[in-house]
């Protein structure tokens, strides 16, 4: 589904997007930065889509997240989260 994003230096951890019954599946796609420093997580609940950034494995704070039942918004929100994770690692 997110074949032509470069989610580079992060690394696809989990990728449940190519399985034909996804929308059955909570947990759909997870990317992480630096170890786990940031992870890029999509879900799916029941009637939306959940895009979060976590830092820190603080699950319960994201410092981004969008939220759209619009398959066709998914991969400009993912580009979007990348361009955002991408300019906080080059801060660090």
């Amino acid at each position: 589904m997110f074949e032509g994003i470069d989610f580079s230096p992060g690394l696809v951890t989990y990728n449940e997007t190519q399985n034909p019954n996804y929308l059955h599946e909570e947990d759909l796609f997870q990317v992480s930065y630096n170890e786990d420093m940031y992870v890029l997580d999509l879900g799916w609940y029941g009637n939306e889509f959940a895009l979060m950034l976590i830092r820190q494995l603080d699950w319960s704070n994201p410092i981004w997240e969008k939220r759209t039942s619009d398959l066709l918004e998914l991969e400009p929100l993912m580009r979007e989260c990348v361009v955002y994770v991408k300019k906080l690692l080059m801060l660090n």
